[in-house]
């Protein structure tokens, strides 16, 4: 063996397991042996009386409609995974029948975030949710919604609104939001 390292393909674990790894070595004719064990956890679940992942509205104007997008209820199976961290995006389709996601902001406490989001034309955009708890399992929730391009866009109406929305986040002291 000339490496130190060993990789595990990814999504080759299950979780909520334990594995053992051991190696054994002989030198001279003695023969040794290392092992370490570790279990793996489970990413957070949802509420089940709770929606896992909502958006609303659900029909919207390009950049012009603010989105709320809500993944309320989750929790960590493990009481030492909580507080869980929320980070948001959208999904839009590409022209090669593929889709681009793009990131509405970083991983937040707040199970909630507004946003407005870009659709060049009138798409059925994905929203989604990544919620990780402490031990970095992570879990995700989709939401299909659709976003209408941009009809007429008063350019200064739409930058008031942002500096509105901006200020009003600095004055409430949730800094990291805005």
């Amino acid at each position: 063996m000339t490496s130190s390292t060993l990789v595990i393909r990814a999504d080759a674990l299950e979780s909520n397991n334990t594995y053992v790894f051991r190696l054994f070595a002989t030198d001279n004719g003695a023969t040794g042996f290392a092992s370490v064990s570790f279990m793996t956890t489970i990413p957070p679940i949802p509420t089940p009386t709770v929606p896992s992942f909502t958006v609303s509205p659900s029909v919207g104007e390009a950049l012009t409609t603010p989105f709320v997008l809500d993944a309320p209820g989750w929790k960590s199976a493990f009481p030492s995974g909580n507080p869980l961290q929320y980070r948001f995006a959208y999904q839009v389709p590409t022209k090669r029948n593929r889709t681009m996601d793009i990131s509405l902001g970083v991983y937040q406490a707040a199970s909630t975030l507004t946003a407005r989001v870009y659709v060049p034309v009138t798409s059925n955009v994905t929203f989604v949710a990544f919620i990780t708890d402490q031990h970095g399992a992570t879990s995700t929730a989709t939401y299909v919604a659709t976003v209408t391009e941009i009809v007429n866009l008063n350019l200064t109406a739409f930058a008031d609104a942002q500096m509105d929305e901006i200020k009003n986040l600095l004055l409430s002291g949730d800094k990291a939001a805005a």
